[in-house]
């Protein structure tokens, strides 16, 4: 990240010592340190031309030491990645070795019951041998003599497999210690060199400013300059200029002083032809602007009637369409197919006031009237607001909450035209059905056959004189409705 010192500049006086925390991660092992290393910077008032040429010569020393830093800090940043990776598999070794210590500890103790068991069975072996020769509390003291025994060699092992386990276990707390340790100094060492690289990049970057701020000055001096001495050259070749020019004026002067007396002669003269030629050319100027408003009255009445003859041919026109519509789909045409393509229609201020709607029986969409063009349509919502426009047919741009939508709406979207409903009337038109002959012969199979498709028509195309406003409203009911059922539904 690059801040110019123009912008710290005029935050804070120049000089002033700036404080920036650069946070350093290891998206590798997903380590990161709690605080972050702090690298600070100044931003000294503009340097002389002497202080620029030392401060050049120690910027290119301090560049190749800073890259040189910069490369040492990626080393040891690679090395502390790789030692953590030591780390975390001398830990797993570590959890691998407790566990065979458990398992180890289980193996002794069934090893030990083994071995008791053998014994006790090998000493009543002998034991049954010497029955026959000895007394019966012989035999109850050998008995019990083996049972001590096996006590005894019961407790040793025992003690013997919880000493191995402590051992285990001590040893690998030790290293997991070891390795938590290693992988605290591998961040800090992380975070170390990351703020050095950090702080060598900034301190190049704010001495790359103070160069090209130097140069900048330097040219600008030169350029003043030079504009100063063209200024004063310029200066002085127009005094000359202006001198030469008064001494011009006098000349010319007395030979217009001479010349004027003449020319007033000749202009009274020519004054006088004048105002009776401009006499003349107003009189005819008049005559032919009372032709020529003939003339436009005459083609301004043909104009008018022409367009009022077209404006009667095109209501009849739509009158005849709208009613060849209206019996087709059994309510009076009003869609958004009657707004321009390109041009939207405004919505004037008298009808953004909130209101109700009031659907009209009969007229398609409810009567409602529609502004904005055929693809985008939109309409005056009951809060008098107008409904934002929908996106682009084909855009795939989201569609707001309240936008009227037509089919090609979708086009493009989620869905697409299959999957959902446009808010604006969809009317179904009749198409007569075409019967195959051997079936039209049967007396009546014809007739049904329309009637049930004119029926079929006639209830396709009930709701057509409802509005965007209100089937949007019956929309929302429908949904919320589906949704109380579907919770009933899942109650106990």
């Amino acid at each position: 990240m690059v801040i110019p010192n123009t912008i710290l500049n005029s935050l804070k006086p120049a000089g002033t010592e700036w404080l920036f925390s650069v946070r350093s991660d290891n998206d590798t092992l997903h380590l990161y340190s709690n605080v972050s290393n702090k690298a600070t910077g100044s931003v000294p008032i503009g340097p002389t031309v002497a202080e620029i040429a030392a401060q050049q010569e120690a910027a290119q020393a301090a560049a190749a030491k800073f890259a040189a830093a910069a490369e040492k800090a990626r080393l040891e940043k690679e090395a502390a990645a790789k030692l953590a990776s030591e780390q975390e598999a001398a830990r797993i070794a570590a959890e691998k070795a407790a566990a065979d210590a458990a398992a180890f500890k289980v193996k002794a103790e069934a090893d030990a019951a083994k071995a008791a068991a053998d014994k006790a069975a090998a000493e009543k072996t002998a034991a049954d041998k010497a029955a026959a020769d000895k007394a019966a509390a012989d035999k109850a003291a050998a008995d019990k003599a083996a049972a001590d025994a096996a006590l005894a060699e019961q407790k040793r092992k025992d003690d013997a497999a919880r000493a191995a386990q402590e051992t285990a276990n001590a040893q690998a707390a030790a290293e997991a210690k070891a390795a938590e340790k290693a992988r605290i100094a591998a961040e800090q060492a992380a975070k170390e060199a990351e703020a050095a690289a950090a702080k060598a990049e900034e301190e190049a970057r704010i001495q790359a400013e103070k160069d090209a701020q130097a140069a900048a000055d330097a040219a600008k001096a030169e350029a003043d300059r030079v504009k100063a001495e063209a200024e004063a050259t310029a200066k002085a070749e127009a005094d000359a200029a202006l001198e030469a020019q008064k001494k011009a004026d006098e000349e010319k002067r007395a030979a217009d002083e001479a010349a004027q007396k003449a020319q007033e002669e000749a202009n009274a003269k020519a004054e006088k032809d004048k105002q009776q030629a401009e006499e003349d050319q107003i009189a005819a100027e008049q005559a032919a602007k009372e032709q020529q408003a003939k003339d436009d009255k005459a083609a301004q009445d043909a104009s008018i009637q022409a367009e009022k003859d077209a404006q009667a041919k095109a209501d009849a026109d739509k009158a005849a369409s709208d009613k060849a519509r209206q019996d087709v789909i059994g309510a009076k045409p009003n869609s958004p197919d009657q707004l321009p393509t390109d041009v939207p229609k405004e919505a004037p201020k008298e009808v953004l006031v909130p209101h109700i709607q009031e659907d009209k029986k009969g007229v398609e969409n409810g009567g409602i009237e529609f502004f904005g063009t055929q693809s985008q349509p939109q309409v005056v919502q009951e809060n008098g607001k107008l409904t934002p426009p929908p996106p682009p047919p084909g855009s795939g741009l989201p569609i707001p909450a309240e936008a009227i939508t037509t089919t090609d709406t979708f086009i493009g979207q989620p869905g697409g035209t299959a999957f959902n409903a446009p808010d604006i009337a969809v009317p179904v038109e009749l198409v007569p059905i075409d019967i195959p002959a051997a079936l039209n012969v049967i007396p009546g199979v014809g007739a049904a056959a329309q009637a049930v498709n004119q029926a079929y028509v006639a209830l396709a195309n009930i709701g057509n004189d409802m509005s965007p406003i209100t089937r949007k409203k019956a929309k929302k009911i429908l949904i919320a409705t589906v949704i109380v059922a579907v919770f009933r539904r899942r109650l106990p």
